[in-house]
């Protein structure tokens, strides 16, 4: 084990995220874009037109981000919201400058994605889809099963630890309030 905790399954899943985006963060910066920006430009080049909560499910951006994302995209031109019944969003559609952007970008991003295949070779890839899938499926199961996610079974049925003490969900009233600020009244 690393003393420094860089090989601690969460921090190694971290770093390689990280390392796989910084070599298309160049790319995309020279396009003026981000790699969510570009995630959801693909996304509707691949689908056509998504409802907001499809596109932030299928391209793992949180609902507050999505948002930004998507006031962006519409200033720039590259998508365009669609009205419709009963939706506060509506629809997003990429328009034909999005979809010019993404012809242009794509091929580049797509030549990334063959030099990290490459490298590591098609047995090893493999192994690296499995293991994610199984990994994946395998937390969603631990969530669905336990409200805290991947506490254990003895976790559960054990009770309160000796001495330990409860802790509410409410924070006291002195938490709630804001620190006074030193030197001003």
């Amino acid at each position: 084990m690393d003393e420094n905790g860089d090989d601690v399954l969460p921090n190694l899943l971290l770093d390689v995220r990280e390392g796989f985006l910084s070599a298309f963060r160049p790319l995309f910066r020279d396009y003026g874009i981000t790699d969510q920006q570009f995630r959801v430009l693909s996304i509707l080049n691949k689908t056509g037109d998504l409802e907001i909560g499809r596109l932030a499910r299928r391209g793992r951006i949180v609902a507050p981000s999505m948002t930004g994302i998507l006031d962006r995209l519409v200033e720039t031109g590259w998508v365009a919201r669609k009205a419709s019944k009963g939706q506060r969003w509506g629809v997003v559609a990429l328009t034909a400058a999005g979809r010019r952007l993404i012809t242009e970008i794509q091929p580049q991003a797509d030549e990334r994605v063959a030099a990290l295949q490459a490298a590591l070779g098609p047995r090893q890839l493999e192994l690296l889809r499995d293991l994610l899938a199984k990994t994946r499926a395998v937390l969603r199961e631990l969530a669905a099963s336990s409200p805290d996610g991947l506490v254990t079974e003895d976790a559960r049925t054990a009770g309160p630890q000796r001495g330990a003490r409860k802790v509410s969900a409410k924070p006291s009233a002195s938490a709630r309030r804001p620190a006074a600020r030193k030197g001003k009244r």
